[in-house]
């Protein structure tokens, strides 16, 4: 995961014995380091979104679309599994690390999403009727 050699040039030697010296010399060298740290955390996110989309079929279940894809919970317990396991990212690490459950979650694009949560808030915070699934591909 990390080069040990960037934390050898730091003055941390990683053959600390105690964990607490070890998780210290860590942390300094992460807040002396925040654009390495964020780009490794970039990367990391974007290879576990990336082995999920494609682990569900890397397009959308009900047009096809291939863009803007998302999670859905097929039982619309999104929010207590969010409630347990965090947002965003940590849905999708769940799904990889539990093998990527075809009972519990499938790939929508942002739009047929949409649809499958009858009464949603738009950005203004007002009640929006869905969208028909399928409305927004333009016919071939």
């Amino acid at each position: 995961m990390w080069d040990l050699r960037i934390f050898h040039s730091f003055g941390c030697v990683m053959a600390y014995k105690d964990l607490a010296k070890r998780r210290e010399c860590v942390r300094r060298w992460n807040q002396s380091h925040p654009s390495v740290v964020a780009a490794a955390v970039e990367r990391y996110r974007a290879k576990i979104k990336n082995a999920v989309i494609s682990a569900y079929g890397g397009q959308c279940r009900l047009c096809g679309c291939t863009d803007n894809l998302e999670l859905h919970h097929i039982h619309h317990d999104g929010a207590k599994h969010r409630d347990e396991v965090g947002q965003s990212i940590h849905i999708y690490r769940w799904a990889f690390k539990h093998g990527f459950p075809q009972d519990r979650l499938e790939l929508l694009c942002r739009d047929c999403h949409r649809t499958q949560h009858p009464m949603e808030r738009n950005d203004s915070g007002q009640f929006t009727r869905p969208m028909k699934v399928g409305s927004h591909v333009k016919p071939a």
